[in-house]
């Protein structure tokens, strides 16, 4: 708490954004110096939380609507939310990842990649919390840093679900950073997937000499990007190949220890988490945790107890002789792909949403020679998917267009056979119709339970 008000306490600054993140800021720097001037700004004219504030708080000065960026070059500090994306990144610009990572990044553990980072964080705070660990969870996940802050003593250990736009601006990488893959995902906010690789490098960019970076060593486009400076010994890979540190052979995963493999568990004895993706997820997990002097045997235990989180491949339950299944975080085509590898009884599956110009065509492919036999799709995407499907499918399926989860409800039970499998995963964002993915897993969810 002392180093970031010695940092702040004489300079002029700047919120800018004033959501989750933004508020948060703003309560930590009331508490540090309750008398400071703050200015506020957001694009949001309607923004209430701004409106009360300008009311409530005399040494707070508020600027809403389109001009909200006229006057950033004024303040010594500008804290940025991860949201807002600018032309030039000057030296005033900063966040609360940047500030964060400054002074507590040596007890931080960072887990970046397109998908899996929710799970991959959950994991490893679940492994260490297990084993006895004080450790804090924050980050993407939906806690701001700086929330955490009066929690952190000397021995406690941070978690961080680090998304490319918290990335983009830091100037120091956690002590332990965690790559987990790289797939076309916001584009419409990086001009390719070379700029979008690079934002989430960061995390391996600004490595001190005794950092650790954990890669998945599969995907080749992560190679490019390890920090070069880092001993091999501090490189460590996970991988289907005996040769990374850790590996998965025989359905079991294996670490490297000197010349010796360690067995850590076995597929089926992982309940909780189906799918490929996730024992690579797992895999990450593992390498994190026995840095920070987890045992096998401790390792192992705590695998066992994990819970899947909400609206990744979750069992949502048997209705209506179907199983459903809630896969809403899958906003990418390779998401989707591994979902129904993942759920081999899928009969019917709920593809699309806002469309994003992504490039189905793998998963065109992937689905023609798949086992599903059913296609509801929805929104712009899914208007797009079907039409490029039908023209893609060479084997018999059956393809519906709805204008909502509702009336797909309406088709599923007359549709999916029984005891097979009823798949919601859009490989499209939510928010045509949702303010996000959880949103449109909660209605999937709720509909389902009330058949």
């Amino acid at each position: 708490m002392r180093q970031i008000r010695d940092h702040i306490k004489n300079k002029t600054i700047l919120i800018l954004g004033f959501g989750k993140e933004g508020q948060s800021s703003y309560q930590l720097i009331r508490k540090l110096l309750p008398d400071k001037k703050i200015t506020i700004a957001d694009i949001d004219k309607k923004n209430n939380a701004a409106i009360k504030l300008e009311n409530e708080d005399v040494n707070s000065t508020i600027l809403l609507g389109e001009n909200y960026l006229s006057e950033l070059y004024k303040f010594d500090l500008v804290l940025k939310s991860p949201g807002i994306f600018l032309p030039d990144s000057e030296k005033n610009i900063s966040s609360q990842t940047t500030l964060f990572l400054k002074f507590f990044g040596k007890q931080t553990i960072g887990v970046t990649g397109t998908k899996g980072k929710s799970t991959t964080s959950s994991l490893i705070h679940h492994i260490l919390t297990e084993n006895n660990k004080d450790v804090l969870l924050v980050g993407n996940i939906g806690r701001p840093p700086f929330d955490i802050i009066e929690k952190i003593k000397g021995e406690t250990l941070v978690v961080f679900e680090l998304s490319s736009h918290q990335l983009m601006d830091i100037c120091r990488s956690p002590s332990i950073a965690v790559f987990l893959n790289l797939f076309p995902e916001h584009l419409d906010h990086y001009p390719n997937l070379e700029a979008y690789g690079k934002a989430k490098s960061q995390i391996f960019e600004h490595l001190k000499p005794d950092g650790i970076q954990i890669y998945n060593a599969d995907q080749k486009n992560i190679r490019s990007f390890l920090n070069t400076s880092i001993p091999k010994n501090q490189t460590l890979g996970y991988s289907s190949k005996k040769t990374a540190a850790c590996f998965l052979e025989d359905d079991q995963i294996f670490i490297r220890e000197e010349k010796c493999f360690t067995p850590i568990i076995h597929k089926k004895e992982i309940k909780n988490l189906i799918g490929q993706h996730n024992l690579e997820n797992l895999m990450a997990a593992i390498l994190a945790c026995t840095q920070k002097g987890i045992s096998v045997g401790g390792i192992h235990k705590a695998i066992l107890s994990f819970k899947s989180l909400e609206h990744r491949l979750e069992y949502v339950g048997y209705f209506a002789s179907i199983h459903f299944y809630n896969d809403s975080i899958a906003t990418i085509p390779e998401a989707s792909i591994m979902a129904v590898k993942a759920i081999p009884e899928t009969d019917t599956l709920l593809l699309g949403g806002f469309d994003r110009g992504l490039d189905y065509s793998d998963l065109y492919r992937f689905l023609n020679n798949s086992s599903v036999r059913n296609f509801i799709f929805m929104g712009p995407a899914g208007e797009r998917m079907m039409e490029e499907f039908e023209n893609v499918f060479t084997k018999k399926k059956n393809c519906l267009f709805v204008k909502s989860l509702g009336e797909a409800f309406a088709h599923i039970p007359k549709i999916t056979r029984q005891k097979k499998a009823c798949l919601l995963s859009p490989a499209a964002a939510s928010y045509d119709q949702y303010k996000n993915f959880e949103e449109r897993g909660w209605e999937y969810k709720k509909i389902a339970g009330n058949l």
